[in-house]
């Protein structure tokens, strides 16, 4: 689907483009104070190689990336430049990274892209088949919070088809800066409620206990009005207008018995909290929340995609629209 609207994917690097896109239980707690390690992974440990590379700046805006006189790394080589104090990604329990990246061509210092010019994070879950080794071995295992340079070819990261229209050779390299932002927020607690309460409708959970679809059994009719119910309070940063969120959700037209769209058959989803990129109800329901927060959103037409609907997502221009939202991190 379309989506309201979808993430914007990155360019360049295919395995990137995470499948993007969870509600009702117990306060959450701000991950950014949880400092405990996921059991089922370890941080790596540099490779050196990095020769007279220099990267500064500090963790979530644009590093200077500096090659030197004697950059000439071979294979792939990464370093930890600043090590971060949050929750830690690519295992079990967080298999994906909400992140901020620049591409440097290893030879001229050009920038090849950045996600820092737009203030655009993306998602990379970090544990998809296929995924480079430059993607994700320097990555699992890493805390929020931290800065990674890593170095590798054109070929072993973009594949042997990329060099023409990166207008470099298969074997040059390339120098990657990631800053790991998220999550700030771990909801793995807050049990999901399947009873519903005055106009929330029931969850029918799959077995690691995230939602499936949507139950509006006795569910009562749309109110016809925009409305916003947490469930669950966070104590993370506040979104304001502009921000880009990462988050988990469900969404379903009220009385059909499937999801139109749902982020826990992949991974958290990234987007803009801003009128064009998102519709109207999201805006309008998400301003204001914090990380940490589950949000449930009954979104009228009006606030939704309108007399038009979404056809591609079976959406008529009649539909009441329902989410569930999980919110893990905001930048």
């Amino acid at each position: 689907m379309s989506r309201f609207t979808r993430p914007v994917r990155l360019a360049l690097v295919p395995v990137l483009a995470m499948g993007a896109l969870a509600a009702c239980g117990s306060d959450s707690e701000d991950a950014s104070s949880d400092t405990s390690a996921d059991a089922s992974v370890t941080a790596p440990a540099d490779t050196g190689d990095l020769g007279s590379l220099e990267v500064t700046g500090d963790v979530g805006e644009t590093p200077k990336i500096d090659l030197g006189d004697s950059f000439a790394p071979e294979g792939l080589s990464y370093e930890t430049l600043t090590e971060g104090d949050g929750l830690v990604v690519g295992g079990d329990e967080d298999p994906a990274a909400f992140i901020e990246y620049v591409i440097v061509n290893g030879t001229s210092g050009d920038v090849v892209y950045s996600t820092y010019d737009g203030g655009s994070p993306e998602v990379l879950d970090l544990t998809t088949d296929g995924i480079p080794a430059a993607l994700s071995e320097p990555l699992i295992g890493q805390t929020v919070g931290t800065r990674v340079a890593v170095s590798d070819t054109v070929e072993d990261i973009f594949g042997d088809a990329s060099s023409t229209s990166l207008d470099m050779e298969n074997d040059d390299p390339l120098v990657l800066v990631f800053d790991i932002l998220g999550p700030q927020a771990d909801m793995s607690d807050d049990a999901f409620e399947t009873d519903a309460s005055d106009w929330l409708p029931g969850l029918t959970l799959a077995d690691d206990g995230t939602p499936e679809a949507m139950d509006f059994t006795d569910v009562p009719e749309p109110t016809g009005k925009l409305e916003v119910e947490t469930v669950v309070e966070g104590d993370g940063e506040e979104i304001e207008e502009g921000d880009t969120v990462m988050a988990n959700y469900i969404g379903q037209v009220y009385g059909a018995d499937e999801p139109f769209d749902s982020s826990f058959t992949g991974s958290p989803a990234a987007f803009q909290v801003a009128s064009g990129s998102l519709i109207d109800g999201w805006v309008k329901g998400l301003v204001g929340a914090h990380v940490g927060d589950r949000i449930w959103l009954q979104i009228n037409p009006k606030n939704g995609y309108g007399a038009s609907g979404n056809s591609s997502a079976g959406i008529e221009g009649d539909d009441t629209l329902y989410f569930v939202l999980d919110i893990l991190a905001v930048s």
